[in-house]
């Protein structure tokens, strides 16, 4: 049996530690999405001022997120992620005892927005500065499943306590589960901070920018293709955003029940797991390059989505095929744009600025492409909003490819990443 050393011990418990935080918060964010249908069934809150609460936790845990970036990289990341998990317990508190008011529930799903404002950014900076060379590469692979974990979860606790106990019961849970999980991080940070990974940065060749200055910053972001990258990871969560529809596809287009729709969506999540071996095989083995890696899965989806088009022709079986390898592949580029994008400006010092800014660009996307989505499914049918995935996948990979050069240039040494 191989023995470890104190750092590495360390560095394991600080992998567990952020790995149950973001899964219990995940789970905690899915709690109001669980209760909703409870709520409205039972008459406590109409559906327009449900979808309102939604929208208010969106707006806030977005825009949170660029504050919460810039702030992770300027004080420690285990005092962010403390504060969000007693934020998150206070919301879900509020949530519990609100008895269905509207204006009560709305300010406490709004504070579990807030609540969040550096948990991501903090995660990424807790993984670069306190995980060991030989255990940060698989901790960079795992660490965004977390969310599908805490999602499945949510899934398999509502199902059981609506059985045994009204919605506020879901806010108790979670309550529960993260003054445990808020517990258990003290501890372990209180270990951990003490054994920081020290990494040789890898000076910038262009030393004329200071990225210590917001336009130093901008200049940074802008040369090295940022923006347009952060354009290519909105349209990954376009594709990706297929499988909330399918569903809703196959009960329109097969005569399913809700019930076996809700299944496959849950069966779609599980599926998409195993986008941490995808990654594994191309990235960076395969594909040392992160631009030519995104846009290599942003392309593998196009074929199989192309024969979606024929959704309803062809058999139901085969469609839910080819909607798991879609998500699958959409799910492996969303772990290198979560993860390896911000990472790869950390020799600027910007890993959890760069978090926070593109994970509230992602959020930004996500609802104007939620939006598409309801537009296109009414108006033009699943067949059309199916080839228009497609459109959008070959042009985010026309950007990366286009934006290669600049991401060269800025960000790796030498046609080497400094993360390699």
């Amino acid at each position: 049996m191989v023995s470890l050393t104190k750092k590495e011990k360390m560095s394991y418990l600080a992998f567990a530690a952020c790995f149950i935080a973001y899964v219990i918060t995940a789970l905690s964010r899915n709690t109001y999405t669980a209760a909703i249908a409870a709520l409205v069934e039972e008459n406590i809150i109409s559906k327009p001022n449900a979808g309102t609460i939604n929208a208010l936790f969106n707006l806030f845990y977005g825009t949170s997120q660029i504050i919460g970036g810039f702030v992770s990289d300027k004080i420690s990341p285990f005092k962010i992620i403390i504060i969000g998990l007693f934020g998150s317990v206070i919301a879900n508190m509020i949530m519990a005892l609100s008895q269905g008011t509207f204006w009560i529930m709305a300010i406490g799903w709004s504070i579990s927005g807030i609540a969040l404002f550096g948990m991501w950014p903090s995660i990424i900076r807790i993984i670069f500065n306190y995980i060991t060379d030989d255990f940060i590469k698989k901790a960079r692979l795992f660490i965004p499943h977390g969310l599908a974990v805490g999602t499945l979860l949510s899934y398999l606790v509502s199902s059981v306590i609506l059985n045994h106990f009204n919605w506020s019961g879901l806010f108790w849970f979670s309550v529960i589960m993260l003054t445990l999980t808020l517990i258990f991080f003290c501890i372990s940070s209180s270990k951990v901070k003490n054994y920081p990974v020290i990494r040789e940065q890898v000076k910038s060749d262009n030393k004329t920018v200071d990225s210590k200055s917001l336009v130093g910053m901008l200049k940074i972001l802008v040369t090295s293709g940022f923006f347009i990258i952060a354009i290519t990871g909105i349209i990954r969560g376009f594709v990706s955003g297929i499988k909330s529809w399918v569903p809703t596809i196959v009960m329109e287009l097969y005569g399913v029940s809700p019930g076996f729709g809700n299944l496959l969506a849950t069966i779609l999540l599980i599926v998409s797991l195993l986008a941490v071996f995808v990654v594994g095989f191309i990235y960076p083995k395969r594909c040392k390059n992160l631009c030519n890696a995104l846009a290599l899965l942003m392309a593998l989806p196009v074929p199989f989505l192309l024969i979606l088009t024929s959704v309803g022709k062809i058999n139901m079986w085969t469609a839910i095929i080819l909607f798991a390898v879609v998500e699958t592949f959409a799910n492996s580029a969303g772990q290198l744009y979560n993860v390896e994008v911000s990472m790869s400006y950390s020799r600027y010092n910007m890993t959890g600025t760069i978090a926070g800014l593109f994970n509230a660009l992602l959020c930004l996307g996500g609802v104007i492409t939620s939006y598409a989505y309801g537009v296109l499914g009414e108006h033009f049918g699943w067949n059309i909003t199916i080839l228009c995935l497609a459109v959008a996948a070959v042009a985010a990979v026309i950007l990366l490819l286009i934006t290669n050069p600049m991401w060269k240039k800025v960000i790796y040494d030498k046609g080497e990443c400094h993360n390699e």
